[in-house]
């Protein structure tokens, strides 16, 4: 199964992230990273690694979950870190 490019855009806006900061953190021009989201261009595996650890998800959840799967999956974790922390 193909990549889904929206997923980048999905979680970059979930986290409230500009392009730019997202592009900083890959160490790529803004104007390939809007690419990348418009799934013009491709990642490659280190710029999946960093993704991946941005949003604290692994390569795995990346490449096979949908993007409403990730967004839930990042929703669930962020509770659970919350509520660990006002324990």
């Amino acid at each position: 199964m193909p990549f889904n490019y929206t997923k980048l855009r999905r979680l970059r806006e979930l986290f409230g992230y500009s392009q730019a900061a997202v592009a900083f953190t890959l160490n790529v021009a803004q104007s390939t990273y809007y690419r990348l989201e418009a799934g013009k261009s491709k990642l490659d595996p280190d710029q999946l690694k960093a993704v991946a650890r941005l949003y604290g998800i692994t390569v795995e959840e990346l490449l096979e979950y949908e993007s409403s799967q990730l967004v839930q999956l990042v929703l669930s974790r962020d509770s659970l870190v919350k509520l660990r922390n006002d324990t």
